[in-house]
């Protein structure tokens, strides 16, 4: 048993829009490689941007092996992660929580789940002591099409 659990926060701010809070709680000193905070998406979304910096179109391709590299087609800095699709809503997903250690993953699953990931992952390899963690606070919109 892991001696770990999240307490999420999870709020409606309007119509398209829901604020998320993780929180860590470890209850006997961990070992934690990296944590991550995840929006898993329909493979039906073809097109990513990771807001200024980078844009591009997801491929139909997913490992069998995890070797996840090929199929990742962004690692590194940004606050606002957004996957589309012409016949799905925009997905918003933003880091609001100032930590700049954050880093924004956009990738493909693999084979038996065959779907897209908006990530924010940390990898620290810290040993965590007994008590709260705030990890993640963002926000997801979600884009009705017009």
């Amino acid at each position: 048993c892991v001696p770990i659990a999240q307490a999420w926060q999870i709020e409606l701010i309007d119509e398209t829009t829901l604020s998320w809070e993780i929180v860590l709680e470890v209850y006997e000193e961990a070992l934690l490689e990296i944590k991550q905070a995840n929006l898993m998406l329909s493979n039906k979304y073809k097109k990513w941007a990771v807001t200024g910096l980078n844009q591009g179109e997801f491929c139909d391709e997913y490992t069998r092996d995890y070797d996840i590299l090929p199929f990742r087609f962004w690692y590194g800095p940004g606050d606002t992660l957004e996957a589309g699709a012409d016949s799905l809503p925009r997905i918003i997903f933003r880091n609001t929580s100032g930590e700049k250690a954050l880093k924004a993953v956009v990738e493909n699953t693999d084979y038996l789940y065959e779907a897209r990931l908006l990530q924010y992952q940390k990898a620290d390899n810290l040993k965590m002591r007994p008590g709260r963690y705030p990890y993640f606070k963002g926000l997801i919109k979600v884009e009705p099409k017009s």
